[in-house]
């Protein structure tokens, strides 16, 4: 069937804080696979922060979508537009999420259609840039940035050697064989707790 690619979400991230600022030196060397980043990026919120949270706001009562993503661009653009006038709202970066499915992850999938509300709109545009790939399990927990290495059992060195130079500069798989490779070694790494892991796009809409 080869490989497929879906929309389930969408949201607004932050890109005004230093990386430093909430990236220190423990936590990069507990989550992460690559140090030199202009900043983390995923669809997992508590790597990458909406606006919202980022601001300490309220998430608006019209969210809706899978996990902390939102089903509509144009409620999400909206929410935006009016935290806008409450806050002083730095740079951030408007993105659609993907699910990116071969045939090893059809086998293993839930049913995403219980999961993953119908999102507007559901087609992937071909203007959206493609940031990267991130591997995370169904709750939108990212293996890549924020299970961590098993102390004691995982050999970092060995880990950061095999999967760095895979990465680029916001902690992303460049290349969807590698974001696949991570994917089945995570399924084994972090079986019975966060497998299985899926592949999902992060693309900044423009």
């Amino acid at each position: 069937m080869g490989v497929t690619e879906s929309v389930v979400g969408f949201d607004a991230r932050e890109a005004w804080q230093p990386y430093d600022s909430s990236w220190d030196l423990t936590r990069r060397e507990r989550f992460l696979y690559r140090f030199d980043l202009d900043r983390p990026c995923s669809i997992d919120s508590a790597v990458w922060p909406s606006v919202f949270t980022a601001l300490a706001a309220p998430d608006p009562p019209e969210k809706f979508g899978y996990q902390d993503t939102w089903d509509s661009v144009a409620a999400l653009e909206a929410a935006t537009t009016d935290l806008f006038r409450r806050y002083p709202l730095g740079p951030f970066e408007t993105v659609a999420f993907t699910l990116v499915e071969d045939d090893t992850s059809r086998a293993s999938q839930p049913d995403w259609s219980g999961i993953i509300p119908p999102p507007t709109p559901d087609r992937l545009d071909p203007a959206w840039r493609l940031v990267g790939y991130d591997v995370a399990d169904t709750w939108a927990t990212s293996a890549l940035s924020n299970c961590g290495f098993l102390p004691g059992i995982d050999d970092v060195a060995a880990l950061r050697r095999r999967w760095a130079g895979a990465l680029n500069r916001r902690h992303l798989f460049a290349e969807l064989d590698e974001a696949f490779a991570f994917r089945d070694m995570s399924d084994l790494r972090l079986r019975g707790e966060h497998a299985p892991c899926f592949v999902f796009g992060v693309r900044i809409i423009v």
